[in-house]
């Protein structure tokens, strides 16, 4: 089920778009990517945005590199993790030590800024996958049973890996069969911070892995002990998230992390009217309200967004309606006299030139959503500042 906010009172329908010339495509990140107006034009035409609105996809988290333990910044987020040992385990072994090794990627909002992170390990009674990760996943775990805590220091200096040894009720839960093996919970006992690690599918340095040492007593040495160990990455490991944030009037929200975009309309009639115009170039102005309290992104992040065509009559009706077209620009250049994205749309616009039913409006969302958790406010079509409200600029030329 998608959940979604209108910011205007009457939702107008958009025609289904069929663009069969517009191709996906990608730009270079940066100052590169920031379209420039075109040479050759004779006219142009602003239009404002219609309407506007929230989309929130119910996507897991659970395919990314990002897992997230903490609450900050109206955000509340868990992880899960689980290991099969059975499947490296020699046949002849006898445990020594196991211990799962997290290493900290990133620290919201920075460190030294930050309380340290208590964090309470918890036993997780109910099977979950990777895929099952959807916002909701674990709504019950106020009543799992607690295992374990771990400090997490965030001063500057502080070391960055840490270890919990795996008590041996936990590690014999583990060598059941697999299909009983639901893992641990990692969650926030305190607010304040966020801090960050990395999942199987992210960097080696910092991935979350267990490692076990113990004897083992081969068959073809005749039962001579020998030592063994071996590092496990988790089977299944991901990060579910809440969103506490209040929607600003006047304002949308995109966010990593919740899968949250913001959907925009521009009518076309003016432009249009004439079949015979031909679109120089085109884009949507895009504008980031920095002063609202509750965006968050991380210090060094590089947060982009991307513009999608929406190909959906009703916005809401399908699984995926939109195409996506290219990544923009980073959020972390977001100033008080920098607050601008572009998108260049000029392929789009293209096609719905003499067909302004084929006009099902744009999408903007964040470019890697299952990342590390971030929010940036953006003015609607309903702003009360008219000169940040969503527009979308057209060049053309006449026969």
């Amino acid at each position: 089920m998608h959940f979604f906010r209108l910011t205007t009172i009457a939702l107008v329908t958009a025609a289904l778009l069929a663009l069969s010339g517009c191709a996906q495509r990608e730009s270079d990140v940066g100052a590169s990517a920031i379209p420039l107006e075109p040479s050759g034009h004779e006219g142009e035409t602003t239009i404002l945005a219609a309407r506007s609105v929230e989309w929130d996809r119910d996507l897991t988290s659970g395919n990314g590199q990002t897992l997230q333990i903490g609450e900050a910044q109206e955000f509340r987020v868990v992880s899960a993790v689980r290991f099969e040992p059975n499947n490296v385990l020699p046949d002849s072994f006898t445990l020594d030590s196991a211990r799962v090794r997290l290493r900290v990627d990133r620290i919201y909002p920075g460190r030294g800024e930050s309380p340290d992170l208590r964090m309470l390990i918890k036993e997780i009674p109910v099977a979950w996958s990777e895929d099952s990760l959807l916002e909701g996943a674990f709504a019950g775990r106020d009543t799992f049973r607690v295992i374990d805590t771990l400090l997490i220091p965030t001063a500057a200096g502080a070391e960055e890996r840490l270890y919990w040894d795996v008590p041996d009720s936990v590690w014999q839960a583990w060598m059941v069969d697999d299909s009983l093996n639901y893992g641990v919970l990692f969650e926030a006992a305190n607010s304040g911070v966020i801090v960050g690690f990395q999942t199987a599918e992210g960097a080696d340095s910092f991935a979350v892995w267990l490692e076990i040492g113990g004897t083992q007593f081969p068959e073809d040495s005749g039962f001579a002990p020998s030592a063994w160990s071996d590092t496990l990455y988790a089977t299944d490991d991901g990060y579910v998230a809440e969103d506490l944030s209040e929607l600003v009037p006047g304002r949308l929200r995109v966010s990593q992390g919740v899968h949250r975009r913001a959907l925009l309309y521009f009518p076309l009639d003016s432009i249009t009217a004439n079949p015979l115009r031909t679109v120089v170039k085109a884009w949507i102005h895009f504008h980031a309200d920095t002063d609202v309290p509750m965006s968050l992104v991380y210090e060094g992040q590089n947060l982009l967004y991307k513009d999608a065509t929406m190909t959906d009559t009703l916005w809401f009706a399908e699984l995926d309606s939109a195409r996506q077209n290219f990544i923009a620009t980073s959020s972390s250049t977001f100033g008080t006299d920098s607050r601008e994205i572009k998108f260049d749309v000029t392929n789009t616009l293209a096609g719905l030139v003499g067909s302004p039913a084929t006009n099902g409006g744009f999408s903007i969302q964040a470019t890697l959503e299952s990342d590390a958790l971030s929010r940036q406010y953006f003015y609607g079509h309903d702003s009360e500042v008219d000169s940040l409200r969503p527009r979308l600029s057209i060049w053309w030329v006449e026969p």
